[in-house]
């Protein structure tokens, strides 16, 4: 049997194949001397071929994973595809490889037939939600919903980062919530919200306003939302207070924001910074719907800058 796994995700990739692994192990050879690992890049033909047909002498059965499937020198591909076609029903080939090569090869041809093909694609929205979720459960502990977009912001699709926070975050506490994410992730600049606040700062609120709907419309959380403004208005007050050298500020942030303080007051800056606490305070304590919340501060933000 032949199993192809491929696609960028790297890490749902190396699971499956540690499932595979251990099934075939514990169901064949516990021992796991018949389980045989090789690299497309550096392996030879003989070396497949030892691997996948001569008979093993404790076991007949016996698992081979080949890493960079699509790796292997052009020059060997008929060799390849020849020893390929002689697996027996005992050997379990369990082949992988990031990329499909386009326009397809023969050798890629030959692997999407195999007996099993799984694409392993990068998870975004619901679905990369989805894997946090269960992820957490695994660990018997619980995130808030906050929390959740936080980690998506801040670390995206790369699951290798997101399985280690989120095991280090069920370990220092069970019941994550966005404060907790926040102290193990540093969120990058949000290009959406850097773009609202400066759309607040220019004191044009119609295009804040516009901007704000945008990022709703697309499936922004509002305590997100808030929690950015917060923060990336804090920076701008460090920014601010050391002229632009703040050694704890990344230099993209400050060439990004440098500009825009130097056009603001302090006491407005100051202003601003009030009216999103009072907005998080109100977001806990009213029964407002939060969208009409948001939009009050939006209008009033612009307002007290104009005012100056």
């Amino acid at each position: 049997m032949i199993i192809f796994l491929y696609g960028p995700d790297s890490f749902r990739i190396h699971e499956r194949v540690q499932t595979l692994r251990q099934g075939f192990i514990k169901k064949y050879d516990q021992s796991a001397v018949s389980v045989t690992q090789l690299r497309g890049d550096d392996v030879t033909l003989d070396q497949l071929h030892s691997a996948l047909l001569t008979q093993g002498l404790l076991t007949k059965k016996r698992l081979v994973v080949l890493h960079q499937a699509l790796a292997m020198a052009e020059a060997a591909i008929s060799a390849v595809l020849s020893i390929l076609e002689k697996i027996d029903d005992d050997t379990v080939l369990v082949a992988t490889s990031s990329t499909i090569s386009k326009p397809a090869t023969a050798l890629s041809k030959c692997w999407l037939k195999s007996d099993r093909v799984e694409e392993y694609s990068l998870l975004t929205g619901t679905a990369l939600t989805q894997w946090i979720k269960q992820r957490v459960q695994q660990y018997q502990a619980t995130i808030t919903t906050e929390a959740i977009f936080w980690l998506t912001q801040a670390i995206g699709s790369d699951l290798w980062r997101m399985h280690q926070v989120i095991t280090q975050l069920a370990h220092y506490q069970p019941a994550i919530t966005i404060t907790t994410a926040q102290l193990f992730t540093e969120a990058p600049l949000d290009d959406n919200i850097f773009h609202l606040l400066d759309a607040i700062t220019r004191r044009d609120t119609k295009t804040a306003l516009h901007l704000l709907h945008q990022q709703l419309a697309s499936g922004a959380n509002i305590f997100y939302i808030v929690t950015m403004l917060a923060r990336q208005i804090t920076t701008m007050v460090r920014v601010q207070d050391s002229q632009g050298k703040d050694p704890d500020i990344h230099p993209y942030v400050i060439k990004k924001t440098y500009p825009i303080v130097q056009t603001i007051p302090t006491k407005q800056l100051n202003h601003l910074a009030q009216v999103i606490i009072e907005l998080d305070v109100a977001l806990k304590s009213t029964t407002t719907d939060p969208a009409v919340l948001l939009d009050r501060c939006i209008v009033q933000a612009t307002d007290q800058l104009l005012l100056g």
